[in-house]
């Protein structure tokens, strides 16, 4: 399975599925429904699988948007509300560089 032409094993495992690109590729869409293995021990996803989704959504949209590979340097996330149930993510650019 490839992401936005990208084979990414680990993102296989995750079981995160691209749905899309939006705006001429300045945005991509990615969507993952947790398995079990992703649950934390009080029965909604993990906040590391949650940070999967989106560290993958930020980087395929430099990868398409450049057309070459990228990496994340820095992430910080605020969790607002639990993850449940299928997950939506949607990454675009706000500013290059």
């Amino acid at each position: 399975m490839t992401i936005f032409g990208a084979e990414i094993p680990f993102v296989e495992h995750c079981g995160i599925e691209e749905v899309g690109t939006v705006d001429g590729n300045t945005r991509t869409r990615l969507r993952m429904a947790p398995q079990p293995f992703q649950l934390n021990n009080i029965g909604i996803v993990h906040g590391g699988a949650i940070c999967t989704l989106l560290d993958v959504a930020m980087g395929s949209t430099c990868r398409v948007s450049l057309g070459k590979p990228v990496m994340t340097l820095d992430m910080q996330v605020a969790f607002v509300s639990p993850g449940r149930g299928v997950l939506l993510a949607e990454g675009r650019i706000l500013k290059a560089g």
